[in-house]
């Protein structure tokens, strides 16, 4: 007799017990959230750019529904998850998570609308540096260079919050499990060397060889929500940028970094009848 089991084996055997034939794969889920810094105590051409203790919810929204990316709700793409529905597996599949990934997406730069002397006219150039498009800006053109210029050789800001976030499992809005710090989880899939926590790769990921289930639809445990909270505020000191046709610096209101999870594992599910 067999005194430990894991839950991928637990699961299986659940099936094979019923004499029900079932479906077994390995994709994994993702999903995005942000945080939100903003600009303090602007000078000539410095500020501090604070981010204050705050808690984002993995996994609890869709395909379809709308969610906060930088200052505004979008619609949210297969880009920012691929759940059909928040806190659900799809199509009614038994997922054993058996690995978490996590890693920083992309920063958004919000001026709010005061660009000083800069009038540009094109509106997908207007919503960058209003925080509503993604923005990659290595040169630091028209964002303080701490967020995103190579010479940094990091992602700098998420690095050091790595050991600031907290990382709580949560099941049907009542049962938890504590993981500790998001330090535990490397990117888990492919990235620069230079950005990411540990080797860029989906083999790099945080282990949880037990398995922790998240059921079903219908079943205890079929809500699940992967809680992430910075516990203690992180200041960062950043230079300010003249935007083009300024004679002054002009600083932004707020920073947004966009921020995914992944959870790896296998999910379990009855044949689809062709």
């Amino acid at each position: 007799m067999e005194l430990f089991k894991t839950t991928r084996q637990l699961v299986l055997e659940e099936y094979a017990n019923a004499r029900q034939a079932f479906e077994m794969e390995t994709l994994p889920y993702h999903s995005t959230r942000q945080l939100m810094g903003t600009v303090v105590e602007v000078s000539a051409d410095v500020a501090f750019l604070v981010f204050q203790p705050q808690e984002v919810r993995f996994f609890s929204y869709g395909l379809g529904d709308r969610i906060d990316l930088g200052p505004n709700q979008v619609a949210v793409t297969e880009a920012d998850t691929n759940l059909a529905k928040g806190s659900s597996t799809n199509g009614a599949t038994d997922f054993v998570i058996e690995g978490f990934g996590f890693h920083q997406r992309g920063v958004r730069i919000d001026y709010d609308g005061d660009l000083g002397a800069w009038t540009p006219a094109d509106v997908d150039a207007v919503a960058a540096v209003n925080g509503e498009r993604n923005i990659y800006d290595p040169g630091g053109v028209i964002s303080p260079p701490q967020l995103q210029s190579p010479y940094n050789l990091e992602e700098g800001i998420v690095q050091h919050m790595l050991g600031l976030i907290s990382i709580v499992c949560e099941w049907d809005r009542k049962r938890t499990k504590r993981l500790g710090i998001v330090d535990l989880m490397p990117h888990g899939g492919g990235h620069s060397m230079l950005r990411s926590n540990g080797l860029p790769t989906s083999e790099n990921r945080y282990r949880v060889p037990e398995g922790l289930l998240w059921r079903r639809d219908g079943q205890p445990s079929s809500e699940f929500n992967v809680i992430a909270r910075l516990e203690r505020t992180l200041v960062v000191p950043v230079n300010l940028i003249a935007l083009p046709g300024s004679q002054s610096t002009d600083d932004p209101a707020r920073v947004y970094l966009e921020l995914v999870m992944r959870v790896y594992g296998a999910s379990v599910s009855v044949p689809t009848i062709p």
